[in-house]
């Protein structure tokens, strides 16, 4: 054990270091642990850290992982099943456990590598964009600048440099004001609040009334007024506000994140400018999962953990266009469609009050991108360009959203849980076949596993067992599994999202479906192979940070590159374990559906068909349409 390590600290103390190393150096030689030649030669050598790099929790592989493993880890142990002999807790970080994860070294470094070397292009497009523009103060109506300058000032408040001027302030006139009322919340907004209520009386009543603040604190806060230190904070509140505004606004030297580097760099800036900057960086969520074992192999949760930690891996966004192969799933599944079956690109309504939908009004949805062209697609064509006429029809002719919820559930995500509002995860409003729903990678990832494992959903996991210090397992993984679509209707969906949205320079076989949210908050990618289901997001932590138009905003710039270049990592190396040479399971037999258009064509010819079910005006028979964006 190291004598003193504060006292013979190298770092801050060279030369006491020197000279406890030299003693310790003439003990070993005076045991004869070591010759006079190693002896001499070690004790000319000088003292040098300059390569030394203290160990840190904010940098390594896999970073947002190991924090999400650690909230992960708590719940488990708070477990009864998972405890001591005697019935205590155990703590991972004082009990000897051993964790033993599905993190693959291999696929989590080639992950890494595809996340910097795509994200550093979407940050640059990002910046070229917003060079001269403030996102706190585009364009917008008064309301949502508000949200943005109310989120703006509470990042202020999270900081170290506002707290210490708080406290500097206010915490010796709090002190006095608890032992004069008692124990009491006081915060900026409460001051403000107090103040507005002397301007003009009755504001704390609206307040209360409107549920702003709540009984509790309209009473306190008529007690502060009373106090007789209120003017004294009243005082303190003008200069407050004038340190804080001159802490934040005036540069100082500082370090900040680099995303070219993926390290740091050192600028002159001023605090509110760096909360800017640093929040204006593009954020990315993905993770990787085998389709038959469950097993997450790789995990990507933002670009940097030690200036972004927060994980996009768990957090919820919208989905836009990749809800959208679960409601042709459910169409195939339920109503026989063979995806050449062609229906026209016009506007579709669900009437108010259909006892089928109950709505309150009618409901029309533009498509996305274009106007309705009138034209006839098949489900290749109308997956492929992500038509929101064609999936409003499928719902119709399915006559409700619960056979698609039902299918979600089946497929890992729980129709039953609710938001925080209180509404459904997965509303019983047809606005979902759109991807209006709020779901995370995780969630989503493990939903499309079902495409790639015969239509059985594997529930993703990433701890395969537990052990205590004495190899005793205390928890073991199980597989979770459910039969969501029957082999031949899944097949189907494989063929629609490998010709639809996959990716032709890779050479593993491959699918996948694109999604992007309104004014291009979110980018979507799902892609699927035979054994590898990665599921990625990309977006800002705010949805003010955003691209403008959907050339740099569409899924398939701001996700799908990602994938494919993660996936050719794999491909190239050997040593990977990734095989591209598998393929997606076929049924024997008979798949009960046509998958070939021109044979679909002439059997409808043969048998009659019903001319909405016919192709017209359409002479391409080219099934396939491959979204490949620039790598």
């Amino acid at each position: 054990m190291l004598k003193n390590p504060t006292r013979y600290n190298p770092k801050r103390f060279p030369k006491l270091a020197t000279e406890r190393r030299n003693t310790v150096l003439a003990l070993l030689h005076e045991s004869d642990y070591i010759n006079q030649a190693d002896f001499k030669k070690l004790m000319a050598l000088k003292m040098d850290v300059t390569q030394f790099k203290r160990e840190s929790h904010l940098e390594g592989m896999a970073m947002h992982f190991r924090a999400e493993l650690g909230k992960w880890l708590r719940n488990l142990l708070d477990d009864e099943r998972y405890r001591k002999a005697d019935g205590s807790k155990y703590n991972f970080y004082e009990d000897g456990l051993k964790i033993y994860t599905t993190i693959d070294p291999i696929y989590q470094k080639y992950a890494e590598q595809a996340a910097h070397e795509h994200m550093m292009k979407v940050q640059k497009s990002y910046f070229n964009i917003w060079n001269k523009a403030d996102p706190w103060t585009y364009e917008s109506d008064d309301n949502m600048l508000k949200i943005r300058k109310d989120a703006l000032n509470l990042m202020i408040k999270e900081t170290d440099r506002f707290n210490t001027i708080w406290q500097q302030h206010f915490g010796s006139i709090l002190v006095k004001i608890e032992s004069e009322i008692g124990n009491v919340d006081i915060s900026d907004r409460t001051i403000q609040r107090l103040i507005n209520e002397e301007k003009e009386p009755g504001s704390l009543k609206k307040e209360l009334n409107k549920k702003l603040i709540n009984e509790t604190q309209y009473d306190f806060s008529l007690q502060i007024l009373k106090s007789k230190n209120w003017p004294q904070l009243k005082k303190e509140w003008a200069s407050f506000e004038t340190d804080v505004r001159k802490a934040m606004t005036t540069p100082i030297k500082m370090k900040v994140y680099d995303y070219v580097s993926m390290n740091e760099k050192d600028t002159l800036m001023s605090p509110l400018d760096s909360i800017k900057f640093h929040r204006k960086h593009m954020q990315i969520g993905s993770i990787a999962v085998d389709p038959h074992t469950g097993e997450v192999k790789a995990w990507v949760g933002g670009t940097n953990f030690k200036y972004f930690k927060y994980d996009h891996v768990t957090s919820r966004r919208q989905v836009g266009s990749t809800f959208k192969p679960f409601v042709y799933a459910t169409a195939i599944a339920l109503q026989g469609i063979s995806p050449c079956n062609e229906f026209q690109d016009i506007q579709y309504t669900i009437p108010a009050n259909d006892p089928n939908f109950n709505l309150p009004e009618a409901w029309s949805p533009g498509n996305a991108v274009e106007s309705f062209t009138g034209a006839n697609l098949n489900l290749y064509k109308a997956l492929a360009l992500s038509k929101n006429s064609i999936t409003v029809k499928l719902v119709i002719l399915l006559g409700s959203v619960e056979p698609i919820r039902g299918l979600l559930h089946n497929m890992g995500i729980d129709s039953s849980l609710r938001r925080r509002d209180g509404g459904y995860l997965i509303p019983k409003f047809p606005s979902i076949v759109l991807g209006s729903s709020d779901l995370s990678v995780f969630e989503m990832t493990g939903a499309y596993t079902t495409f790639s494992n015969n239509g059985v959903y594997t529930k993703p996991t990433f701890v395969t067992r537990i052990e205590d210090k004495n190899g005793k397992v205390i928890y073991r993984s199980t597989p979770t599994n459910s039969v969501a679509i029957s082999p031949n209707y899944n097949y189907v969906m494989v063929d629609l999202l490998r010709k639809s949205g996959g990716a032709w320079s890779l050479k593993v076989p491959n699918g996948g479906k694109t999604g992007t949210t309104n004014d291009y908050v979110d980018g979507w990618y799902m892609g699927i192979t035979p054994n590898l289901v990665v599921g990625t997001w990309v977006g800002g932590e705010d949805p003010w940070i955003r691209f403008l138009s959907l050339e740099m905003g569409q899924g398939s710039v701001m996700a799908k590159p990602f994938f494919m270049k993660f996936i050719s990592k794999l491909e190239e190396d050997p040593d990977s374990g990734f095989d591209p040479k598998v393929e997606f399971i076929r049924p024997p037999g008979d798949l009960g559906v046509e998958l070939n258009c021109e044979t679909f064509k002439q059997m409808m010819d043969t048998h009659n068909a019903d001319q909405s079910l016919q192709p017209k005006n359409n002479q391409n028979t080219n099934d396939e349409i491959f979204e490949d964006a620039p790598q």
